[in-house]
């Protein structure tokens, strides 16, 4: 299966990398001429399952490849969707699928102007990984995905991707149960990942302390509670648990945005917790912590970007 991973940053190499490894006929699609060299030149570094190797890989910009795709799986950030898709329209034809596993909610609607809903697959991953280097990433821990079809039925398209998936060591499963998924993981990332962001702590170093774990257990419940006001039924107590065993096992991992905001990048607070906020306000309900959350995310964005303008050789605009 011709397959284009569009956003080749950890997540992405990582699904790339095990696909590569599974015989599939990948390509990494992204914007960083950097990157891209450092793939081509000396390969994908990917640690995972406790072994560490090295992948030749075919990286570049969407514009020096030409062949349509049979799947395109998007690992970019949400505000970067629209103009990656607009980027890798000339990869899609008549049969190419599309699968969206980013964090956070209301992508399909940014996907949708770009191929026919009825060739979206959405989803959820949980594994953990970062990126340690240019080119390097080490997933900590074991992980899983939930997919479907975007328009709530079964195809056997989705069970075929599914299938690829376990095939390329990427546990996954077809179920109409993913949009609950997706809603769990919001729950998750909109307390943990924007909480280790704010406090610049690990996971452990999160959950070692008791007003953290608190904190982290709060906020998700407020998410809950949103998803169960437009429909999504999920419990508190799963939202725990997987808090839990992150705190548990996987306490060396630096979040996505915790990471972002390290190196000075705009993180996912639009599609997590500015989302969530949003949704809560539609229904009229009380979001006090998520709210603070991402208020302040958006501070520390802010001050991110004025710091790179004054830099030497950052951004004027």
């Amino acid at each position: 299966m011709k397959i284009g991973v569009v956003g080749a940053g950890a997540m992405g190499s990582l699904f790339g990398g095990h696909l590569v490894e599974a015989g599939e006929d990948v390509i990494f699609i992204d914007v960083s001429d950097k990157l891209i060299e450092q793939l081509n030149k000396d390969g994908l570094r990917i640690n995972s399952g406790g072994r560490d190797r090295i992948l030749s890989v075919n990286a570049g910009r969407a514009e020096s490849f030409n062949h349509t795709q049979d799947l395109l799986i998007i690992f970019t950030k949400g505000f970067q969707t629209e103009a990656a898709l607009r980027s890798v329209v000339h990869l899609i034809g008549p049969e190419t699928w599309i699968l969206v596993l980013q964090n956070g909610l209301g992508h399909a609607s940014r996907i949708e102007p770009f191929i026919t809903r009825e060739h979206i697959i959405i989803g959820m991953t949980n594994f953990p990984v970062d990126l340690e280097s240019l080119g390097y990433v080490v997933s900590r821990g074991e992980g899983h995905s939930v997919i479907w079809h975007l328009l709530g039925r079964d195809d056997p398209k989705v069970t075929q991707v599914a299938a690829l998936l376990n095939h390329a060591g990427l546990s996954c499963v077809a179920s109409p149960d993913a949009i609950k998924a997706i809603w769990r993981k919001v729950a998750f990332n909109a307390s943990m990942n924007m909480l280790t962001a704010l406090t610049r702590c690990t996971v452990g170093e999160l959950g070692d302390q008791p007003a953290g774990r608190q904190l982290a257990y709060d906020a998700a419940a407020e998410v809950v509670a949103v998803a169960c006001a437009v429909g999504v039924r999920i419990e508190v107590a799963d939202v725990r648990e997987t808090i839990d065993d992150a705190f548990s096992f996987h306490r060396d991992h630096r979040s996505s945005m915790l990471q972002d905001i390290r190196a000075g990048r705009r993180t996912e607070n639009d599609t997590i917790g500015g989302a969530v906020v949003a949704i809560a306000k539609d229904h009229g309900v009380p979001t006090p912590l998520i709210s603070v959350f991402s208020n302040l995310m958006s501070l520390l964005e802010r001050s991110a970007e004025v710091r790179q303008a004054a830099s030497p050789g950052g951004r004027s605009d």
